[in-house]
């Protein structure tokens, strides 16, 4: 008769187990990914980037770089045509269309070759979560025809 209850107990125990293990894994599958949000974020700026684009050169926002939902700050890196979005958790990266570019323009005339040696000898531009970056064009003379370029500062 003790026999019988203790293997009750025991297969109380493992039951328990195993249901602990399967909430936790649930709890995991179904809580807030932190890449999703940085995914998001760069959704929203990449909508920014391309609004401004589309009215044309001589236009300028200030976008601010968000917080996560969770309250995690967001540290955004822009270079070489893309932005880099990290939490402590999880980064993501996008190109963005049109590309943007971190250095100022002079007013001369540009070519392609001009504007990768540009880009290549240009810093990174970072912002964390709460600071704002200029996004800006500018309709510039590249390669005999007019373009608008995008900057971010």
């Amino acid at each position: 008769m003790t026999d019988f209850v203790v293997s009750k107990v025991a297969m109380s125990i493992c039951a328990l187990m195993v249901a602990g293990c399967l909430a936790g894994i649930v709890e995991t599958s179904f809580g807030p990914d932190p890449g999703d949000d940085l995914s998001e974020i760069l959704d929203d700026l990449q909508a920014t980037i391309s609004r401004l684009a589309s009215n044309g050169g001589g236009s300028a926002t200030a976008w601010t770089v968000p917080a996560l939902p969770s309250g995690g700050t967001v540290h955004i890196v822009f270079g070489d045509g893309s932005a880099l979005a990290r939490s402590e958790d999880a980064s993501r990266a996008v190109e963005t269309r049109p590309e943007v570019h971190t250095w100022a323009w002079d007013g001369l005339p540009l070519n392609m070759t001009r504007v990768d040696e540009l880009d290549a000898g240009s810093r990174l531009l970072e912002a964390w979560t709460g600071q704002s970056v200029t996004v800006s064009t500018a309709e510039v003379l590249m390669d005999d025809d007019r373009e608008v370029l995008v900057f971010v500062r």
